[in-house]
This record gives structure tokens, C-alpha cells and sequence, in this order.
């Protein structure tokens, strides 16, 4: 058996489908009904993305401990696992937020609420994820403070700004980003379309005041000048754009849920795992194709809509922030870095086995505990705003 076998991949999500419907049924899982306005289709692709990401990083863990190189597998699969499903993960927030500023014209956007609301999504548990990350690393220190107190401070609050200027190594500690499998470099390009929101409500002719339009060329003229974008990681945000627009017609969603389309998404997806790169200009088209299939309700064969996928979804985040991290305490901490390499390749994927269930209950943990109350405190805050706002126009 290869490191790379394809079976590794059914195996572990298999197990991963087990644990989550165990986690849903049993764990106080809560999935919002069909025709609550949700998504199901994108709700059970999130999960599958999340958990790709996690196996393409645990391949990536077996050639780094062999040859010391955090590299691409040698494998398009297990490649296209993490790149193609981050590409995917900025078309269903594209997708997601495109149709939104489209939806403006008749429901207006409260920017300031949706700007919160982002910031109460991705803040608190990625504050978990880099407290985490400061605990390994002090950990691994010794306790001891191995460089000035000045360079520690500046490093720590690079992370804490979602690594928008960068991602140093902390108090010395050399790649300290795979302690979290250097997944925090997506979460700049997320920030980035969010601040670009009023420029495409502007451009797609929604509801923006002068006021949202000012920040957001503020914001972007700050944020551009201490990050760089590559463009052709941004362009996957295009997939998840053109979807918006094709999904506002009926009888071309009614086409694209047919069955028929579920053979034609599995096809193009099975093209593109062939492909070395998902950012190239074919891989994004052909994966657009497939979001965009997806986007319109196909469920692909029923494969995206039942409730151990969509809870998977609900824990997405969590699964793609803390997976890195699990796999850093076990492989360090539990079973240490020396035994691991010398892992054949059925031993090192048994390990991982053993960890899938680590990771899910880690994310459905979070999400109870950290992800759903600050979700609530928005709500709550969204509808005290609402009656605040009721009352002032009932004064007027």
C-alpha cells in the first residue's frame, strides 16, 4: 500500500459519516429544516470540503515527517483534496454573499449587522485555535522566552489579525504555522472579498450607502498594503459569483438539479482530480461547473443532504481550523515525532484513523461551546437592532 492509495480516502470518510451521525444524534446536534431558507446541497458540500482539507494534510504530515518538506503530495488527489476545496469554500461564500448584495434591492442590507456577524463567525473560535496554537508553542519552548519581549508581541499579533501581515514563527519555534497546517493563509482572501462587498453591491447595482463604499476602499487600501493577493486564488471567487446569477432563474436551477447533472458534476470532478493544480484556469472552470450544479440544489445523488453530511457542514470551520492542531498533538505530543516517521504507510493511515473521530468531536466541541452561542448573540443582537430601528421609524 502506498501513502497516496485513493482507499485511504473512502475509508476515513466513512468512519468520518459514523462519527458525525453519532455526534448529531447523540451530541445535541441541530440542523436548521428544509425550507428555512438554507442551502442543503452547499450545507453537505462544507463538510465534505473541510474533511478533504484534513486528509490532504495528513498525506502532506506523512511525506513531511519522511523528508522534512511541508509540501504538495506527490499525488493530483490528494492535492486537488485541499486546494480544490478551499477553491470551493471561497465559491460558496462568493455564492452565499453575491446573492445577498443581488437580494438588496428588495432587502437591504444592514452592513454594520453583516460586518458583526462576520466578525462574530470567524473571531472566537479562530482566538481558540491561536490560543491553542500559543499553548504547543510555549509547550515546546520549555516555558522560557527565547527571543525579546518586543518580537513575541509583534508575532503573536500578526496571528491574531488572521495572519493578514504574515505568519511568524513565535518565540523562535521554526514553521510554528504547521502546527495548525498553515491553514490560516485562506482566511486573508475571505476577509478580503467581505470588504469588497460594497464595491460589488455597487457594481451589481444593490443597496450601499457612501458611507459602506468609503470603508470599504479604506479598509482594502489598508489590508492591500501589508498583504498581497495572488489573483489566481481570488479568481475562485468567481465560480461562486456566476452561480449567484445563474441561480436567480428558475428554469435554469429546475435544469441543473436533474439527475442528469449529477452525472455531469461527478465527471467533471472526476477530470480534475487528475489535474496537478486546482489554480489554473481549467481546474476553476471545471470546478465553477460543478459549484455551480451544486449551488442550483443538486444533491448529487442524495450524497449532500442527509444529516451526518450537513452536521459535518455545521462543523466545517472548526474541522478546518482544528484538525492541524490534533494532528500536531498526537503526532508530537502522544505518539512522538520519531515514531510517526517510521510509520509504514497502512500504520501512519490506522493512526489517522484513530484521529478522524479526535477531529470531529474537537469541531463539534467548538461549535457548541464557542461557534453556536456567539452565532445566538448575534441573532439576538440583530433583533434588538430590528426593534430599535422599528421604534425610531415608528417615532418618526
Amino acid at each position: 500500500m502506498t501513502a497516496v492509495n485513493p482507499v485511504v480516502i473512502a475509508i476515513t470518510l466513512a468512519l468520518a459519516l459514523l462519527v458525525a451521525s453519532k455526534l448529531f444524534r447523540y451530541g445535541g446536534g441541530k440542523l436548521q429544516p428544509a425550507g428555512s431558507g438554507r442551502y442543503l446541497a452547499l450545507d453537505g458540500l462544507r463538510g465534505y470540503l473541510a474533511f478533504f482539507v484534513f486528509l490532504h494534510h495528513s498525506c502532506i504530515w506523512y511525506f513531511y515527517l519522511k523528508t522534512g518538506r511541508w509540501e504538495l503530495p506527490p499525488s493530483n488527489l490528494f492535492v486537488m483534496l485541499g486546494q480544490g476545496s478551499v477553491a470551493l469554500f471561497f465559491m460558496v461564500t462568493s455564492f452565499l454573499f453575491t446573492t445577498k448584495v443581488l437580494n438588496s434591492k428588495v432587502h437591504r442590507i444592514d452592513w454594520f449587522q453583516l460586518y458583526l456577524s462576520r466578525v462574530a463567525r470567524l473571531f472566537p473560535l479562530y482566538m481558540l485555535t491561536v490560543g491553542m496554537l500559543l499553548l504547543f508553542v510555549a509547550i515546546r519552548s520549555n516555558w522560557t522566552l527565547s527571543v525579546s519581549l518586543e518580537s513575541l508581541i509583534d508575532s503573536v499579533f500578526k496571528w491574531l489579525a488572521f495572519t493578514i501581515n504574515g505568519k511568524p514563527d513565535i518565540n523562535g519555534i521554526q514553521n510554528t504555522s504547521i502546527m495548525v497546517a498553515s491553514v490560516t493563509w485562506s482566511l486573508p482572501f475571505e476577509w478580503f472579498f467581505y470588504l469588497c462587498l460594497p464595491l460589488l453591491a455597487v457594481c451589481l447595482n444593490g443597496h450601499v450607502s457612501l458611507r459602506g463604499v468609503v470603508f470599504s476602499c479604506f479598509a482594502l487600501y489598508l489590508m492591500v498594503g501589508v498583504w498581497t493577493p495572488k489573483m489566481i486564488v481570488l479568481s475562485s471567487f468567481l465560480g461562486g459569483m456566476v452561480a449567484a446569477v445563474i441561480c436567480r432563474y428558475e428554469p435554469w436551477k429546475k435544469l441543473l438539479a436533474d439527475r442528469w447533472f449529477s452525472f455531469v458534476a461527478l465527471a467533471l470532478l472526476l477530470i480534475v482530480t487528475q489535474l496537478p493544480s486546482a489554480y489554473d484556469s481549467l481546474a476553476l472552470v471545471l470546478l465553477s461547473l460543478v459549484f455551480i450544479i451544486v449551488a442550483a440544489g443538486n444533491r448529487l445523488f442524495g450524497v449532500l443532504d442527509n444529516s451526518p453530511v450537513r452536521w459535518m457542514g455545521e462543523l466545517s470551520y472548526g474541522i478546518y481550523l482544528l484538525h492541524g492542531l490534533v494532528l500536531f498533538f498526537i503526532i508530537h505530543f502522544v505518539l512522538g515525532r520519531e515514531v510517526v516517521s517510521e510509520l509504514a504507510p497502512l500504520a501512519f493511515w490506522s493512526v489517522i484513523c484513530l484521529i478522524t473521530p479526535l477531529v470531529l468531536i474537537a469541531a463539534h466541541l467548538a461549535h457548541l461551546g464557542v461557534e453556536r452561542p456567539a452565532m445566538s448573540w448575534i441573532k439576538r443582537r440583530s433583533r434588538e437592532r430590528s426593534k430599535a430601528s422599528g421604534k425610531f421609524n415608528q417615532a418618526l
